[in-house]
């Protein structure tokens, strides 16, 4: 199944699309650092040595929890939040996000896949600072605070995950980087 082909045609992106979307987002990560994945042969990538594979599947569990944690902060900011505008989660500027990297995804054998993930991780990139953004800018304004859990989520924690994620996103854009060149 591929990982973003679904969002293309959707029209009106909501707190479940964007739950799915850091899903898919999730288990793209794991399978380009894994060299498995939909995309086409690109367990022959050669992005990371074994090693590397290991201490970057690390930084995955991670990640794994963060992506929850955000995911579960994220339904508790209103579908028409003004956070969630400010940082085009919503309308025509997340409809545009989602089909682009739905379209890049369909087309990946025909731009390459190196390029093709290298494109996709710059749109997750996108995509994920304005998540991470639109979470602080509610949390400031006390919209979204508590977790089910009665833990209060951190400015500490949002910066965490996305230094994390920056780092991740870096690591296989160099690797990537290193095979174009």
């Amino acid at each position: 199944m591929p990982y973003f082909a679904r969002f293309a045609d959707i029209t009106d992106p909501t707190h479940s699309t964007l739950a799915d979307f850091l899903e898919e987002s999730e288990r793209f990560f794991i399978d380009v650092i894994r060299g498995d994945g939909e995309l086409g042969p690109s367990k022959n990538l050669g992005l990371f040595d074994q090693r590397m594979r290991e201490l970057a599947s690390e930084l995955v569990g991670d990640i794994k929890a963060a992506f929850a944690k955000i995911r579960e902060v994220l339904y508790m900011i209103s579908d028409d939040s003004e956070a969630l505008r400010n940082h085009g989660l919503v309308g025509a500027p997340q409809r545009f996000k989602l089909s682009a990297i739905a379209h890049i995804e369909k087309n990946v054998l025909r731009i390459g896949i190196v390029k093709g993930i290298k494109k996709i991780l710059d749109f997750i990139d996108v995509i994920l600072r304005s998540i991470i953004g639109a979470i602080n800018d509610a949390h400031k304004k006390h919209v979204c605070a508590v977790l089910s859990r009665r833990e209060v989520i951190s400015y500490h924690d949002l910066m965490r995950f996305d230094i994390g994620m920056g780092w991740l996103i870096d690591e296989i854009k160099r690797g990537i980087e290193l095979l174009i060149d």
